[in-house]
């Protein structure tokens, strides 16, 4: 009995992650976007808006966000491979894989037939901090060591998340914390990493792309924030971020034009001088390049 109402409500948290998209050996069904119901922001320091554990599935099933959901999303695969778009770059993930989205990212991933993944969504004003702080911010997939009690530490967050009993929010919080940092500390990155003072200002200059990237800032002027020549910081950012600092730019320019055009009435011109772009027809065909459609295509699709 125990077993049978643990296995409904475990199905009843997988249906609250918009599953939309199924397939077989002998056929496929079309990606259609679906509402979210547990898509918001908290004003707490934590906040778990949704977890649980796919598995059983006997087929392969895609989700798609492509806009993103405003909390993050943190998925664990137990077992199996987890087939993931990561700013536009196609990962297989393996057991012992974590793919972390952020706010606003563009969501695709395929389970395959048999794979066990756990996942969850959370929010609130230290929640970006918390990924920060555990060095779990610049990438998105990460490889864990053997020897973790990640999917004990799931299971426990599940049963308090479902169970609700006294006190279950504060649990569930600092669970949460203990999730995040078991995952930093098996990472693979971090595990063996003697560079986190390299790393931490590869962070400061993200940070700093973010602040001006509507102006014409040049490399030069990153690579002297880090005491490098421009060679070192180059390589130095490619070897950290998995890309040139010029191209990392443009993605971080390219994502705002995105969030402008999903969430402004700003015409295309000003979207391109908010931007950093030089004028809007190099504006147009940039973001054409990238995403298959012009700007005013992409916004009247998305309207």
């Amino acid at each position: 009995m125990c077993c049978k109402i643990w296995t409904k409500l475990l199905l009843t948290y997988m249906c609250a992650d918009d599953i939309i998209k199924y397939g077989s050996d002998d056929m496929q069904t079309k990606v259609t976007e679906f509402n979210d119901k547990t898509n918001f922001a908290s004003n707490e320091y934590l906040h778990i808006n949704s977890c649980g554990k796919n598995q059983n599935q006997n087929r392969n099933f895609s989700i798609l966000r492509s806009k993103g959901r405003v909390d993050f999303h943190l998925i664990y695969v137990e077992s199996g491979i987890l087939e993931a778009e990561v700013d536009g770059k196609m990962h297989f993930l393996k057991k012992g894989d974590v793919l972390v989205y952020k706010s606003h990212q563009k969501q695709f991933y395929t389970h395959e037939k048999d794979t066990v993944n756990y996942w969850i969504h959370f929010s609130g004003l230290g929640a970006e901090g918390l990924l920060k702080r555990a060095n779990l911010w610049i990438k998105s997939v990460y490889s864990l060591k053997d020897g973790n009690n990640i999917s004990g530490v799931f299971d426990a967050i599940i049963k308090e998340f479902t169970i609700k009993d006294y006190q279950h929010k504060l649990l569930c919080e600092a669970k949460l914390i203990e999730l995040v940092a078991e995952i930093s500390r098996y990472a693979t990155d971090n595990y063996s990493c003697e560079n986190t003072q390299s790393k931490n200002l590869i962070y400061a200059v993200i940070e700093k792309m973010r602040e001006d990237c509507c102006e014409k800032t040049d490399m030069e002027t990153y690579a002297n924030m880090c005491s490098l020549s421009k060679y070192r910081f180059e390589h130095l950012f490619k070897e950290i971020t998995g890309f040139p600092p010029h191209r990392y730019l443009l993605k971080i320019r390219l994502e705002k034009a995105l969030y402008l055009l999903n969430n402004t009435m700003l015409n295309v011109s000003e979207i391109s001088n908010m931007t950093g772009f030089s004028d809007s027809l190099y504006f147009s065909r940039i973001f054409k390049k990238y995403y298959k459609v012009s700007p005013t295509k992409y916004r009247s699709r998305n309207i």
